[in-house]
C-alpha cells in the first residue's frame, strides 16, 4: 500500500488499517520526495501489534472467601498474576499458566474478608518473547447484606443451590 501526503504540509500523517490481529506485524518505510524530486527513504520499520488481556467480571463466592479473577487474551501467551493488599505493594505473584481464549488466565484469591480489597496486575508473554503488562486493578469482597449463590451438581440428577445473606 502507498500513502502520500502534500510535501511541506504541517500536518501528522496517519492510515488505519483494518484486519490486523494480535501479533500482527507491519512492515512500514517512509519516503520523502521534494518538489526538487530528491528522495530520501527511512529504514524499514515494524510495528507488531500487541497482544490484548481483558478482564472479565469477577466471581465472588462469601462462603467460601474466594474471589476469581479471570483474563480473555486474544493471543497465545503465558501469563504470570502480581498482587497484594495495595496498589503500592504488589508482593505475592503466582504463575497462570498459558491459554489464547477467554477466561485463558485466571485465579482464586483465598481467605478474603468482606469489604476487603485484593489488588492484582497481569503479566504476559506471547511466543516471541513480547510482554504486555495491565494497569492494577483491584476487586472487593462484598460486605454483607447482599445475596449469593453458589450451585454446585452433586450428581446428574440433582443440583443443590447454597444462597448466603
Amino acid at each position: 500500500m502507498i500513502f502520500t501526503t502534500a510535501f511541506g504540509a504541517d500536518e501528522a500523517f496517519s492510515k488505519t488499517l483494518a484486519g490486523v490481529k494480535a501479533m500482527d506485524k507491519i512492515y512500514y518505510r517512509v519516503t520523502l520526495t521534494s518538489d526538487a524530486a530528491t528522495t530520501e527513504k527511512s529504514a524499514i520499520q515494524v510495528y507488531k501489534v500487541p497482544v490484548t488481556v481483558t478482564f472479565t467480571d469477577p466471581v465472588f463466592d462469601r462462603s467460601a472467601k474466594t474471589i476469581t479473577v479471570s483474563a480473555a487474551v486474544d493471543s497465545a501467551v503465558t501469563g504470570t498474576m502480581v498482587w497484594g493488599t495495595s496498589a503500592d505493594a504488589l508482593e505475592q505473584s503466582v504463575e497462570l499458566g498459558s491459554g489464547s481464549s477467554e477466561n485463558a488466565l485466571s485465579h482464586t484469591f483465598t481467605e478474603v474478608d468482606p469489604a476487603e480489597t485484593v489488588y492484582y496486575r497481569i503479566r504476559v508473554v506471547d511466543s516471541e518473547g513480547d510482554t504486555v503488562e495491565t494497569e492494577i486493578a483491584s476487586v472487593t469482597m462484598p460486605a454483607g447484606g447482599g445475596i449469593s449463590a453458589v450451585a454446585a451438581v452433586a450428581d446428574n440428577t440433582q443440583i443443590t443451590i447454597s444462597v448466603h445473606v
